[in-house]
C-alpha cells in the first residue's frame, strides 16, 4: 500500500472553495464539517512552518518573506 503526502496549501482550493456546506440535520455532520475545516486549516499551516523552517540553514538568515 502506498502512502501519499498531503497536499500542499498551493495545492488546496480556495478557502471559500473549501467551505463545506451545513446541513439543517443537527445529526453531527456540521460538526464533523467543522472538523474537516479545522483539519484543512491546520495541514496548510504546518505546511507553511516545514518550508519556513527548511529554507533557513544558517544561524542569523533571515527567513524568506516570500514564503509567508
Amino acid at each position: 500500500m502506498s502512502r501519499t503526502s498531503p497536499p500542499s496549501a498551493a495545492d488546496l482550493p480556495a478557502p471559500s472553495a473549501r467551505r463545506i456546506r451545513r446541513s439543517c440535520r443537527g445529526d453531527g455532520w456540521d460538526a464533523l464539517a467543522d472538523i474537516n475545516v479545522f483539519v484543512c486549516a491546520v495541514e496548510a499551516e504546518l505546511d507553511a512552518m516545514d518550508r519556513e523552517r527548511i529554507g533557513v540553514h544558517r544561524r542569523g538568515r533571515k527567513p524568506d518573506l516570500a514564503l509567508r
